[in-house]
């Protein structure tokens, strides 16, 4: 890791290479018909990832009215003109947490990691097989986990958000 120092405080800053990704696949919690974005929370370097990458393909929990957009304008954390394409996608970061809908699952990763700690890249493949190649909808997916993870998952993120 290389270090500079900042002219103005004298700070000492970690230098990362620049963001520039070519495709961008983000998940926000709704959008309208035009793509702007919002996202409830905090929301982390979404932005600046939609603003960096050469392609920006957005899922959204919900897709609302543009009026509705224009009610919280300060949530609109990406831009229309920045998106590329929007499908609407509801539980599309599962078993990741979607702020307020519904809390990550950190058994899911767990057992991920566990497996690579003892199969190694075996593991790896088998869980792309299971989670990604296999299933043949975004339904048939999230019936990997069953409604009633889901809904479990939804009751935390109710409990850790009010």
């Amino acid at each position: 890791m290389k270090t500079i120092q900042d002219p103005y405080s004298g700070e000492t800053l970690a230098a990362v290479p620049a963001l520039f990704p070519d495709v961008a696949l983000l998940h926000v919690h709704r959008a309208d018909r035009f793509g702007n974005c919002q996202i409830d929370g905090y929301p982390h370097m979404d932005g600046d990832i939609a603003r960096a990458a050469s392609t920006v393909l957005v899922t959204a929990e919900r897709i609302v009215s543009e009026d509705e957009i224009r009610l919280h304008p300060d949530r609109t954390i990406i831009p229309g003109f920045l998106v590329d394409a929007l499908a609407h996608v509801p539980y599309g970061s599962y078993p990741h947490e979607c702020y307020g809908g519904y809390d990550a699952e950190p058994e899911h990763f767990t057992v991920y990691v566990d497996g690579i700690r003892e199969r190694g890249a075996a593991a790896v493949a088998d869980y792309l097989e299971r989670y990604v190649y296999a299933p043949a909808s975004h339904a048939d997916y999230l019936a990997l986990f069953g409604e009633a993870r889901r809904a479990d998952a939804a009751a935390r993120a109710r409990m850790l958000t009010t």
